[in-house]
């Protein structure tokens, strides 16, 4: 089951101990939790973090570049400008682009596209890859970047913080992944705890 940033069962062998991973007592309530955190942490970092392909990003023309939510970038495939309904989306030369920051997700024009009433869109593919497959038997395609484990590991922190919070598991001890250190002590902070905080610092998109 695609939870962003993982599957079910591998989330669960991060949050719960042993004895209880086996167990479906909990799997709709995780699930949900691990959906909420994902989209709590994108919200923190200002961005999208699935790898999406062909994906659309819509922006005012009046700009001379944008900031896609999902990077790295993998590959720009159309550029296209509405000035009118009637009309509606002409397609742009891509080589028109001057240049795509990969990394960070910045696409440069060099020159404003239209005015403010014009609409640009840019089809494109990017963002983290994961193996949502039950069995961990996907196979990353060629070009992507796959999730980095301190991200994964945040979202691990977060959904064991959430369980433990909520007693999800009515009284039964979870098991913390080792090196939680002491982020349950010190959650008092409302929302992400600081420790998840931290690890996310190097993924916030400011721009």
């Amino acid at each position: 089951m695609n939870l962003l940033l993982g599957n079910l069962a591998n989330l669960k062998a991060a949050v719960l101990p042993a004895n209880l991973a086996e167990r479906a007592d909990w799997n709709t309530q995780i699930t949900e939790l691990g959906k909420g955190v994902a989209a709590a942490m994108q919200s923190h970092c200002n961005r999208l973090f699935e790898r999406v392909e062909d994906d659309t990003f819509e922006f005012t023309a009046d700009r001379s570049y944008v900031a896609l939510p999902r990077f790295p970038v993998e590959e720009v495939t159309a550029l296209d400008l509405k000035s009118v309904e009637v009309t509606g989306w002409v397609s742009q030369p891509v080589d028109s682009i001057q240049t795509v920051a990969k990394k960070s997700g910045i696409i440069e024009f060099g020159s404003i596209l239209g005015c403010s009433r014009d609409r640009g869109r840019i089809t494109y593919t990017g963002g983290f890859w994961v193996d949502y497959t039950e069995d961990n038997s996907g196979t990353q395609p060629a070009g992507s970047t796959a999730a980095p484990g301190d991200l994964i590991r945040a979202w691990h922190l977060q959904v064991q913080h959430e369980i433990e919070s909520t007693n999800l598991l009515r009284g039964v001890a979870a098991k913390r992944p080792e090196d939680k250190g002491s982020a349950v002590a010190g959650r008092a902070e409302a929302g992400l705890l600081s420790s998840v905080k931290e690890i996310l610092q190097r993924f916030v998109r400011y721009a």
